[in-house]
């Protein structure tokens, strides 16, 4: 697998501290369980014509491809608030 250099690397973590506002970033769907490798996540937003907002995304559970000794599945559902 190639690496990206570190510039390259800066330039990403720029980009997402542009994008993401970490102190006044706040979880408006928790996890199933506070611990490590659980969120919700990977979805998307829409707005209707009233102006109702609508998320969609999926859990996880902490399992997964790079756990693969778990026996239980990473991303088991999908939730839409």
């Amino acid at each position: 697998m190639d690496t990206i250099s570190a510039k390259t690397k800066e330039k990403l973590i720029r980009l997402g501290e542009a994008l993401v506002d970490q102190e006044k970033a706040r979880v408006l769907i928790p996890p199933l369980k506070n611990a490590k490798g659980f969120w919700f996540g990977a979805g998307n937003v829409l707005e209707d014509k009233e102006g109702n907002f609508y998320l969609s995304g999926r859990y996880r559970n902490g399992g997964g491809f790079a756990n693969r000794s778990e026996s239980r599945r990473a991303g088991f559902g999908v939730g839409h608030f």
